[in-house]
């Protein structure tokens, strides 16, 4: 565990740095790996820079992984940003609420959240798949896919924290979920 000294220090950094070039992390970013899928940008002299060469072989596996789930190769190119930690992240995008995020081929997390960087890259694969024909693609289908591929979320099995919503009768009506914003609905009914 860090310090609290030590985490106060990254989030002055990550503050100077977002007062400079707030919402735009290729410029804080400017530190970069790639693979023939991935490019890992990250801040220099960062923990994250000091993880990039691991990072960028386990995100490899992850699109592999992802890949075998879905029965697909996920080609690319995608980019993932890797910050310090939620903080950081926060601080430099100015992304409040989330844990990373993702928004076309490009992944935003921490460098140490091994899942929250496979539920993110789920997302970006899932946006190169062609539509089947006049489906709805809301974010009920993008969150429970992307957690289907993780199976576990925080620790807990998918399957079980559905049996146990629908055993209790707490699961909005599937109609509901699809045609409506799944955020929102999240937010008003957690």
């Amino acid at each position: 565990m860090r310090s609290a000294s030590r985490r106060f220090a990254g989030v002055v950094v990550a503050c100077a740095l977002a007062a400079a070039a707030f919402g735009d992390a290729n410029a804080t970013h400017t530190g970069l790996v790639k693979s023939a899928r991935i490019t890992l940008r990250y801040r220099p002299s960062s923990y994250a820079a000091a993880c990039s060469d691991r990072t960028l072989a386990a995100t490899e596996r992850d699109l592999d992984r992802i890949g075998a789930a879905l029965e697909l190769k996920p080609a690319g190119p995608f980019t993932l940003y890797v910050y310090d930690d939620v903080q950081e992240l926060v601080a430099i995008t100015g992304r409040s609420g989330v844990g990373g995020y993702s928004v076309d081929a490009e992944v935003h997390a921490p460098y140490d959240d091994d899942q929250t960087r496979i539920h993110e890259l789920v997302h970006v694969v899932a946006h190169t798949l062609p539509k089947s024909g006049g489906e709805a693609r809301n974010q009920f289908f993008a969150e429970g896919l992307a957690n289907a591929v993780l199976e576990h979320v925080f620790g807990v099995h998918v399957h079980a924290v559905a049996a146990f919503y629908l055993r209790d009768d707490k699961l909005p009506a599937l109609a509901t979920l699809v045609s409506s914003d799944f955020y929102a609905l999240q937010r008003t009914d957690p």
